[in-house]
């Protein structure tokens, strides 16, 4: 394998890595905007 290969390899790896960290935290930011949507909609309504 050249070594462009291995650093292809290599971003993949990091790639992956770092997306495996921040989903979690978009998912937990979804959820909170989701929440406050809710509450506001239900404050519009009132």
């Amino acid at each position: 394998m050249s070594n462009a290969g291995k650093d292809f390899v290599g971003y993949e790896y990091m790639e992956r890595s770092k997306t495996a960290q921040v989903t979690p935290v978009i998912d937990q930011k979804q959820d909170e905007i989701y929440s406050v949507c809710g509450q506001t909609s239900r404050l519009l309504q009132a």
